[in-house]
């Protein structure tokens, strides 16, 4: 008799759990790591860039231009960029920046060639003067 709140308590937790697991499989496809194609590398570098102000459009273009020239990195696997996706304001989802990279790296190894590389030193020297702030994060894929 002791052990029926228990018992409840358990069988409504897994009741809860099929169910959550259902609906997210609903929502969203379930994607495997091999198929996103990314066996090749293990460290993505997602660089948040806000501009400056008042900065010129003229300025903009010469700032996007070198963005597109840092994806010549000889050590980088993949590089994207773009500004914020226009999807639904919520409260976790940041979009206040105006530019986002993505680098993916096969190693820690590699991403440290990119820090040096004359073209990334470039960019940073050029560019610093356009933007107000500027994030990074690194990540692991596993």
């Amino acid at each position: 008799m002791k052990y029926i709140p228990l018992l409840i308590s358990i069988l409504l937790f897994t009741a809860c759990n099929s169910s959550t697991e259902q609906n997210q499989s609903e929502e969203r496809p379930n994607v495997k790591v091999a198929e996103m194609n990314t066996e090749n590398y293990t460290l993505i570098h997602t660089v948040y860039f806000w501009y400056k102000e008042d900065l010129s459009e003229e300025n903009i273009e010469i700032f996007k231009k070198a963005v597109k020239k840092l994806g010549t990195v000889p050590s980088i696997g993949k590089f994207h960029n773009g500004p914020p996706a226009p999807t639904e304001a919520r409260g976790v989802v940041d979009n206040s920046y105006d530019m986002a990279l993505n680098v993916f790296f096969k190693d820690v190894a590699a991403q440290k060639a990119y820090q040096v590389d004359p073209i990334h030193l470039a960019f940073v020297e050029q560019c610093e003067i356009f933007w107000e702030k500027v994030i990074v994060y690194d990540n692991m894929i596993r």
